[in-house]
């Protein structure tokens, strides 16, 4: 790690960590929550609720469109996961436990959750940034939520870049501020990500997800055809 990139890691820490967490249960000081990394054993838990969730979906997808589909989908599961992961920020009660059985994480306490995402999105900054890197993978995640929706003071200190306060009351206006975002997240290749419609007065909150990649592959792209007797798998390139 450079200098620099330690810099950027330290920073966001020290930001979150300059403020109470005592919503977060289970925790050490507020001064010592970002010393240190969350425990090799949630981390491993965490990252292990990814995996086995993007299988399930990219499963579920499949099983779903296949046969149905007549054109070329991408999906990011890793991306998907982190908008579940704002979800969970927020949540409470069944929801909460609902989230955190689906995305494999109801054994870490919700504190090293925190903790773990936090450093993750440090990290993230930090690759986004490295011009030597290779590609680019730029996440366009956000919780937007209307003006006079009142969030706890630890929600927003734990997502900070993640949230954005809007007005509901002119859903167009704020679709228009939404979309805007993630055309310039995505190199202006997502320009219309919320369709004229979707949003309405009744909106108290929006999340929204979408990704950029921009690389080449390791390995081609295949498609897989199913026939009367069975899958046939294509290459693409």
């Amino acid at each position: 790690m450079t200098s620099k990139a330690l810099l950027l890691l330290l920073a966001s820490a020290s930001a979150v960590s300059a403020l109470s967490l005592d919503c977060l249960p289970g925790q050490a000081s507020d001064a010592d929550f970002l010393s240190e990394p969350a425990s090799p054993e949630a981390k491993a838990t965490i990252d292990e609720g990814e995996r086995a969730f993007a299988v399930r979906l990219v499963k579920y997808l499949f099983d779903e469109m296949a046969g149905v589909v007549d054109k070329n989908i991408f999906v990011s599961p890793a991306s998907v996961f982190q908008t579940l992961m704002l979800s969970y920020m927020g949540s409470a009660g069944e929801t909460e436990r609902e989230l955190a059985e689906t995305m494999g994480i109801s054994s870490v306490s919700r504190a090293d959750v925190v903790k773990n995402y936090l450093f993750e999105r440090a990290f993230q900054a930090i690759r986004e940034r490295d011009a030597n890197l290779g590609y680019e993978l730029t996440h366009a995640n956000k919780f937007y939520f209307d003006r006079a929706l009142g969030l706890s003071d630890c929600l927003s200190l734990v997502l900070q870049e993640e949230l954005e306060a809007v007005d509901f009351s002119h859903p167009e206006k704020a679709r228009s501020i939404i979309n805007s975002w993630v055309k310039e997240r995505t190199r202006g290749k997502i320009t219309d990500l919320i369709p004229s419609g979707s949003l309405s007065v009744e909106n108290d909150a929006t999340l929204v997800n979408a990704a950029y990649f921009k690389g080449e592959w390791a390995s081609r792209f295949v498609v897989i055809i199913q026939t009367d007797s069975g899958y046939v798998i294509r290459n693409m390139l």
